[in-house]
This record gives structure tokens, sequence and C-alpha cells, in this order.
């Protein structure tokens, strides 16, 4: 039997919308989205929390399961830590902290230098700094830290969930 924490699922897809292909050519990734998976006990049912537009919200999982590339059950207290990121469901997407993610993105792909992230919001959210969050809220995740909300991609996500298999199994697809 799986554990309590394993109801929790982190999952990965490649929109083929047009900001997609961008994400994707950006970031040098095979993936553009991420959000989190977990059964709610209030409306029954597998529910999925992402940051896209226009907010951070809460829906029928199956509204947000399309072109799915990975996903991995949570092997720790993800419960817990999920209800640490609860605030974060209503805040607006954060569009500057996109136009400024692709352009520090662009300008590492093309110089190779690493900037600061000039236009950061704590207003507003990306797909992956909300997981990022969640990931850090986590006592039993070892090197969150390293993971950076302003800069994390989701393909940077991904990597790091295939570096940590005591931590994140992999679901088949």
């Amino acid at each position: 039997m799986r554990k309590k924490s394993a109801m929790v699922r982190i999952v990965f897809t490649a929109s083929q919308t047009w900001m997609g292909r961008v994400i994707r050519w950006l970031s040098k990734g095979r993936v553009s989205h991420v959000f989190l998976q977990h059964q709610s006990k209030v409306w029954g049912g597998d529910w999925a929390t992402e940051a896209t537009w226009p907010m951070v919200l809460q829906r029928p999982a199956e509204r947000s399961r399309h072109n799915i590339v990975k996903e991995f059950f949570c092997e720790f207290d993800a419960p817990a830590a999920l209800s640490q990121i609860r605030d974060e469901v209503g805040k607006w997407y954060s569009f500057d902290g996109l136009f400024a993610l692709g352009f520090w993105l662009l300008f590492w792909r093309v110089f190779h230098r690493k900037l600061r992230h000039p236009f950061h919001s704590v207003r507003g959210n990306l797909c992956s700094e909300l997981v990022v969050k969640m990931l850090r809220a986590a006592t039993d995740v070892p090197n969150t830290r390293d993971l950076d909300p302003d800069y994390t991609t989701p393909e940077m996500l991904l990597t790091f969930c295939e570096m940590h298999p005591a931590q994140f199994k992999e679901i088949s697809p």
C-alpha cells in the first residue's frame, strides 16, 4: 500500500500552444508547464492546483491533464506542504514575471550569463514558482534551497524530480 502522501502528484506537461513552444525553446526543455494534482476531502476526487491564466486556481484535475510528459508521486509529507501554499490560491498569474523570466532565459541562452530577476513580483505566481514554494515547505525533501522560485523553470523542476527518486516516484505514462 502506498503512503498517504503519495496521493499528491507533480505533473509536467508540454503545451502545443505558441507560448508553450516558446517556453520549451527558451528553457531548452521537454516541458512547459507543471501543476500539483491531489485529492480533495471537501469536493472529492482529484484536483489540480496550478498557476495559469488568470490566477492560481484549483480545478478538477481532468481539466489540466493534457499533453503529459511525466508525472511523479510525492513520497514525502506532501499534504502538509500543500497546505502551506493554500494562501496562494486566488493570487494573480504573473505576466510581468513570465516576461522577465523569458528575458532572463533568452539572455542566458544567447550570452550564457545569468542576471538578477529585475521584475520579480511578490503578488503573482508562475507555475514552477508555485511548486517550488510547496517543495520548500516540505521539511523532508533535500536540496530545495537550491531551487530559486524566481528562476526555476518547469524543466529545472523536472530534472530535480528525476535526480531525487527517493522523494519522487515516476509514474509510467
